[in-house]
């Protein structure tokens, strides 16, 4: 690998958010639900943003459509903030993630965009699947933790 400083910096960073989420997940305070969906969900936005960036979801890394799911995860960190972390609020966007992460893997094979790819359509088939699954699993976690005990 080629690696520049620029590339070395994000991955300093997604290391650094996943290090941080395990350390919120085993000693941060709060319902244990609420930060398993957390730790999960900023796990899921850092390994989302590490593979589109290094081998992408959609064709090769050069392929300007992978850079729909950086945005997904911008899009929902601004949504995260604005309703203050609240775990019912948290759920909705965690369910719109997976939902956003579906629309983009169907207008992708839709618009044959990763064609070039040497196992399309399985690939976006394959990480369209996978992470909308884990965007839902952080999306129970959260509605769960939303319910009064």
């Amino acid at each position: 690998m080629n690696w520049s400083m620029g590339d070395f910096l994000v991955a300093g960073f997604l290391l650094l958010i996943l290090t941080l989420s395990a350390a919120y997940l085993l000693f941060g305070r709060g319902a244990l639900s609420f930060r398993i969906g957390f730790a999960l969900s900023l796990a899921t936005a850092a390994i989302l943003v590490w593979v589109t960036g290094a081998v992408g979801l959609i064709g090769s890394a050069q392929n300007d459509a992978n850079l729909a799911y950086p945005g997904l995860v911008v899009l929902a960190t601004l949504g995260a903030v604005t309703v203050r972390f609240q775990a019912k609020r948290m759920a909705l966007i965690a369910t719109g993630l997976a939902l956003g992460q579906s629309v983009i893997g169907l207008v992708a094979l839709i618009a044959g965009w990763g064609r070039e790819g040497a196992s399309w359509p399985y690939d976006i088939l394959a990480a369209t699947i996978g992470f909308s699954v884990l965007w839902l699993a952080a999306a129970f976690c959260f509605r769960y933790a939303s319910k009064p005990r």
